[in-house]
Formats: structure tokens, C-alpha cells, sequence
């Protein structure tokens, strides 16, 4: 408690009470002139150099701060032979005697009382001043809760190339308990790292109630602090949550290079262990420890703490239940332990299977009672090994005599005692015609075997195989799981067996429709699939030489010869499905425009009965040659600078700038463009006069373009 003191004044301060005395000076309690509120006077009588500068530096520094976690300075000034500071009062506590008071802080507010002084603390170092005196002493506790810091005295200011200090290099300074291993070397050797160590202690000690190191420069204190020896903190609190651990561990350290670099991560921690905490409630935590209340579970913030953990321990609680739940249900359904156990009366286990034949594996559906999904038929099923005679089991049995005969003659192929494995993967000792039979008989062996399990209700139902307009349909009645196992022949379910024949091939009627591939709207030519029963032959004459058709042995001849051939001497289409058929369109000139050769492919699926294709022609380009003495043309083709540029087989759209280009002389330069056939408006300036050229498939327009005066002459 301040000693009371008459109303004297100093330099416009009234004094009301005196709070010490020193040999250096006085502390008074004062009344600021014009904020009337109570300040604390600090007088300096010393006429040292040293200690008045000392002084001065510190009022000096911390008239530079402006933070709500840093004891403010009002003013400095000197009168008679003493000099004074002018500072804010905190009316409260210092943290060595909290500590004193209550011995072990409880940690939540230890932390936010570190979170405090750390804000504080970083301003300071954000204006490059370094404390070098962090204890709890000079911590300050507002009766409502603010944490401020105080006692700049000795602070080092890095300003750059004039440094602000008073003590001589190699000298010690600071308290002992609270200094880092580099301050007992040199002044040079302390950083922000420093402050940071301090502080650290200062935790330290708010949740153990001793502090680490005794309080005194002997060699014994300087080693142990040196090489990190002191008793855990562990010891004496017990279940200190990570977040302390890590902080003692980033904080706390000898080793200036394992602590943080800066207090930015350390706040980061702090203000994300807050996020969720209310501030008043804390600072109001904070009043009662002033007041030395000792229930703490009255103080809100332990309240608060009580009943998020409740609210966690609810939320993990119902979490597992939940998960337990899910859990235990997703075995039981997916598990089909509720069809086996308690719908076993009401559900039966079906094996659904089918081969696909000759049926597009990619346009397959399964259906039951009118309800279909797509048929996953998967990789093909790789029989390793087998001997002959299994695999003869499993494959030869299911084919026709003349395919059986085939596959045997295949078998002989190998050596006397081999192992088989299936007929595909002997492709490498088998011809092309083998290869396609083989891979065929495969299609319609257990290679392509559809299989799917699944529970459905009791009683009739329709299983059917769609594909296409290819349908095949059966009925089966479903009997109860309770009688399938009770039966041998049903223990692991009911097989529907869905029987599918190779589908017989049936004509297609084909139309062909051949447009410009430039421009898609313009059809260039058609072929009509003509059919003799209807008194088209005679129409098929009339049609164009330039479709062919690709023959077994590899050569094409036009499209109209081979339907013709077909319907003069064969009762049978001339196209069928599940085949495959080659075309090309060879080189040929309609209206004056060439167009390029085509080479195409038409697959019929087995439910194809009429099929037109559209094919794009591509035109036979011309070439425009350009001859300049510029490096580069501005070309300008029926008012546009883009258009079509044939590269590589194919037209681009792109930019006439963006040709070929060649350098053929002295400053002579030459551009090739490949360009659509056709008649062009061409100039190299929005403002010339365009000139009318026409360019034609496979020949060249040669033009010299040459630049005077800023125009274009060609």
C-alpha cells in the first residue's frame, strides 16, 4: 500500500502517496494534471552520468509504446536535481507476488496471462528493443485482469548502425534466475530469443510456483543453465496438457536455435487455445486470483472449461455409439446377415448367370421383373495350371465338333509334358485366322461368364438379358433361405441360369453420306445399300467410283462392284452384323475442288438393321507462296487475319502470321501457306486495296510482296 504524503505538487503532479524509497530515488503515487487519473511519479536523484541516462533511455523507449500490454509513458522531465518519469498506474499486482500468494497458478490462466505478456512483448520487439529483464517482477496484473509489462531499465534498442545501450561489451546483465545461457557472454549474443527464453521461466515458474534456477551469478547456477539441468515440470504438476509441453519445450531451451525464432508462432498457439474461450470470463479468472479466492472451480473460465469437456465427452460418447451403429449395421446389410438371420423366411439367395455369346459386353442388362442394370462382366477369367485334359473340361466340352477338332490341332503345338493354360495366351504360336477363331470360341466359353448374387423377395419372378433388341427371358420361382439350406442343391443359393446362344447374324441396310469438312452443311455425295428384291440393281450404275470397299485379301475395290457382285450372284446381304467393315474414298475432284484420301471403319452391333454414317472429306489444299523483303506479313485473306491452315493431314484455324516462314537471301524472306481451295480477296493493310486470287487443289499461287513508303505493293 502507497504511505500517504502531503499534496505537494511536481512540475504540475500532485503527489498523494509515496509507494518506495531507494537510494537512487523515490516512487510516488500521483494525480495527472488534465487525464485526473492516479499515475505512478519515478525520481532519480543519482548524478552519475550512467544512471541518468540509464534513466533517460528508459523513458526514452517506452514513451515509443503504444500497446494495452505495455505499462504507458506519460512524460520525462527534470526538476531541481532530480529527474522523473511520468507512467501509467496499474492498479493490482506483480506476478512474483500472485505467485507468491497463490504458489501454482493453474495453468489455463498461466497460459493467458503468458498470451498477454507475449502481445506486449512483441510490440517491443517489433520496434526493435529487446527487454533482456523478463521476470515475473516486472509483469504487472490489473484488478481486471490485464497483464502488462513494465521496467525498460535495461533494454537494448538495435537502431541500426548506433546501437542504444549503456553496458560495455562483456559485461552481465539481467536478473540470474531468468537469463538465457548467452546472456552470462556477451551483450552481442542477445536477441528477441533472449526475451523469449526469459519469458518461458516466467511460465515456468507461474505453474510450478519455484523457479528453475537459484537466483544468483555463482558457477554452479551458470553451468545448470548452461547445459538445461532443472527438475521438470512434470514433477510437479501432473496432467500439464501438450500445449504447456510444447511451449516449456520452444521456450525454455539452451539452445537459442531450438526456440522460436520470433514470439509470432507462440501467440499463433495461444490465440487458436482462445478461439473458443470468452475474454471477459477469463480476465474476470484473473480478478478472483488477485482476490486470492481458492475455489477455482467457481472462476468462470474453469466453468466454461467443465462444460465444453462435458459437451466433448458427450460428442465422443454419442460418436462412438453412432459409429458403432453404423458400423454394426453396414456388416449386417452388406454382410446379408439380416436376409440370412431375420429375412431368411422372407428372402431367397439367387446366383444369376449367364455367357455372354456374341452379345457387346459394353450394351448388356440384367433385369429382374422389368428392372435392369448394366452387366459388369469384368477382366477374363485366366485358368492357370491346367493339364490338357482339365482344361479340355472346362473349354472343348463347351464348343461344336469342328471347333473342338480346331482346338486340339492347337494342343499338339506343345511340348509332350507341358502344363496348358488357356487358348489366348498361346497367341504367340498361332497365326492371325488362329488367333481370331480362338479368341472368338473364347466369347462363347466360361471366359464370359456373367455371374451376380444377390437376396430377393420369395416367389415367381422374370430374370431376363437384354441387349440391344436382343431380349431372353426367364422365369424361376424363388424359394425361402430357411428351405435353400435345408436343400443340398441350394445351400449357397438358387442359379438362374439365363441360356444364350451365339445370335445369328442378320443384313444391314447401309447409308453413306459424305460432306465437306469445312463447311458441314455441304453434302458432297451419297451411296444407297441397294437391294435387288426391290429393282434398285439398275440404280446402282448411276453411282459414284470413288467409295471402295476393303477384301479379305487386303485389296479394295469400289463399293459398287462388290454390292453388285452380291446381288447378281448371292442370295445373302452384302452386310451383316457383328462384323466389321474397311472403307476408303480415294482421291477425287468434284466442281474443281480435290479432296484428300479417307480411310474408315464400320463396326455393326448385333441389334444394327439400318445404319447411315456421315463422313467428313477432307479438301486438297493449294499453296499461296509469298516472297518478301520483310521479316514478317500482316496477310489478310477476305478481310480476316485468321483462317483455316492445313497441317499435318488436317485444317487448323489459326493465324495467317503463324505459316511457315523461310529465309531465302539476303534479306529476302519467303511464306508458304496451305490454305482451302477457293477465291480470296487478299491484302496486307486494313487500307489497301484488296486483289481478287483463286487457289487451286494441289497448285501454287506465287506472289512478291515488297514495302515502300509504308504500303504494300504486289
Amino acid at each position: 500500500m502507497p504511505q500517504k504524503a502531503a499534496n505537494k505538487k511536481i512540475n504540475n503532479y500532485t503527489i498523494t502517496g509515496i509507494i518506495g524509497k531507494g537510494g537512487m530515488g523515490q516512487v510516488f503515487l500521483a494525480k495527472h494534471p488534465t487525464l485526473k487519473r492516479k499515475i505512478i511519479l519515478k525520481q532519480l536523484k543519482l548524478k552519475d552520468k550512467e544512471s541518468k541516462e540509464r534513466f533517460l533511455l528508459e523513458a526514452k523507449v517506452m514513451l515509443d509504446f503504444r500497446h494495452e500490454n505495455i505499462v504507458q509513458v506519460y512524460d520525462h522531465f527534470k526538476e531541481g536535481v532530480s529527474t522523473y518519469i511520468a507512467m501509467e498506474f496499474v492498479d493490482g499486482k506483480a506476478l512474483n507476488t500472485l505467485i507468491e500468494e497463490i504458489e501454482m497458478l493453474p495453468v489455463p490462466l498461466a497460459l493467458f496471462i503468458l498470451y498477454q505478456a507475449a502481445l506486449g512483448l512483441f510490440h517491443a520487439h517489433q520496434k526493435k528493443v529487446i527487454h533482456r529483464d523478463i521476470k515475473p517482477h516486472n509483469i504487472l496484473i490489473s484488478k481486471d485482469g490485464d497483464v502488462k509489462i513494465t521496467d525498460f531499465g535495461i533494454a537494448y534498442r538495435s537502431t541500426g548502425d548506433n546501437d542504444q545501450q549503456l553496458t560495455a561489451p562483456g559485461t552481465v546483465i539481467g536478473t540470474p534466475a531468468y537469463m538465457g545461457p548467452e546472456q552470462f557472454s556477451t551483450s552481442r549474443d542477445v536477441t528477441i530469443r533472449t526475451d523469449i527464453y526469459s519469458l518461458g521461466i516466467v511460465f515456468y515458474e507461474m505453474i510450478t510456483g519455484v523457479r528453475p534456477y537459484k537466483n544468483e551469478f555463482s558457477s554452479d547456477v551458470i553451468d545448470a543453465i548452461a547445459k538445461g539441468k532443472y527438475i521438470p515440470a512434470t514433477k510437479y504438476v501432473k496432467n500439464i496438457p501438450p500445449i504447456a509441453r510444447k511451449i516449456l519445450k520452444k521456450t525454455f531451451n539452451p539452445n537459442p536455435n531450438a526456440r522460436y525464432k520470433s514470439l509470432v508462432p507462440l501467440i499463433k498457439l495461444l490465440r487458436a487455445y482462445f478461439k473458443n474461450m470468452n475474454h471477459y470470463e477469463l480476465k474476470n479468472s484473473i480478478k478472483r486470483l488477485l482476490n486470492n479466492e481458492q475455489d477455482f472451480a467457481k472462476y468462470p473460465v474453469f466453468k466454461h472449461l467443465k462444460e465444453t469437456q462435458t459437451k466433448a465427452k458427450r460428442r465422443f460418447y454419442l460418436t462412438v455409439v453412432f459409429l458403432f451403429i453404423s458400423i454394426g449395421s453396414f456388416l449386417f446389410i452388406y454382410t446379408n446377415r439380416y436376409y440370412e438371420w431375420i429375412g431368411a423366411s422372407k428372402y431367397g439367395k439367387v446366383k444369376i448367370q449367364f455367357k455372354k455369346a456374341n452379345l457387346n459386353k459394353d450394351n448388356i442388362f440384367i433385369g429382374i421383373d422389368g428392372v435392369y442394370e448394366k452387366a459388369k462382366l469384368g477382366k477374363q477369367k485366366v485358368i492357370k495350371k491346367l493339364t490338357i485334359e482339365e482344361y479340355e473340361n472346362e473349354i472343348i466340352s463347351q464348343v461344336n465338333n469342328n471347333d473342338r477338332i480346331f482346338l486340339n490341332s492347337l494342343y499338339k503345338k506343345k511340348k509332350p509334358n507341358e502344363e496348358s493354360e488357356p487358348a489366348y495366351i498361346l497367341s504367340k504360336n498361332l497365326s492371325s485366322d488362329e488367333k481370331n477363331r480362338v479368341m472368338k470360341l473364347l466369347d462363347s466359353t466360361i471366359f464370359n461368364t456373367y455371374t451376380k448374387e444377390l437376396y430377393i423377395p420369395v416367389g415367381e419372378h422374370e430374370f431376363s438379358v437384354m441387349a440391344g433388341s436382343y431380349k431372353n427371358i426367364r422365369r424361376e420361382i424363388i424359394l425361402p433361405r430357411t428351405m435353400q439350406r435345408s436343400n443340398a442343391k441350394y445351400q449357397t443359393g438358387q442359379t438362374v441360369y439365363i441360356p444364350i446362344g451365339p445370335i445369328g447374324e442378320k443384313d444391314v441396310i447401309v447409308y453413306f453420306r459424305f460432306w465437306n469438312s469445312l463447311n458441314p452443311n455441304k453434302l458432297l455425295f451419297i451411296f444407297e445399300n441397294y437391294d435387288k428384291d426391290n429393282g434398285l440393281l439398275q440404280d446402282l450404275l448411276k453411282e459414284e467410283n470413288e467409295l471402295y470397299i476393303k477384301l479379305k485379301n487386303n485389296n479394295y475395290i469400289t463399293l459398287k462392284r462388290y454390292l453388285r457382285g452380291f446381288l447378281k450372284n448371292t442370295k445373302y446381304a452384302p452386310f451383316y452384323t457383328n462384323h466389321t467393315y474397311h472403307f476408303m474414298v480415294k482421291n477425287f475432284d468434284l466442281n474443281g475442288v480435290n479432296y484428300d484420301e479417307k480411310r474408315f471403319s464400320v463396326n455393326f452391333g448385333l441389334d444394327d438393321r439400318t445404319v447411315v454414317v456421315h463422313v467428313p472429306l477432307i479438301p486438297t489444299p493449294g499453296t499461296l507462296l509469298l516472297t518478301s523483303n520483310q521479316k514478317s506479313l500482316p496477310l489478310i485473306l477476305n478481310n480476316k487475319k485468321s483462317g483455316y491452315i492445313y497441317t499435318k493431314g488436317d485444317y487448323q484455324y489459326k493465324q495467317y502470321t503463324k505459316g511457315e516462314t523461310e529465309k531465302i537471301g539476303d534479306k529476302l524472306y519467303q511464306f508458304k501457306y496451305q490454305i482451302p481451295p477457293g477465291i480470296y480477296q487478299i491484302k496486307f493493310d486494313k487500307d489497301d486495296k484488296p486483289q481478287r486470287i483463286t487457289i487451286e487443289s494441289r497448285k501454287t499461287v506465287k506472289l512478291k510482296i515488297e514495302k515502300k513508303n509504308g504500303k504494300y505493293i504486289f
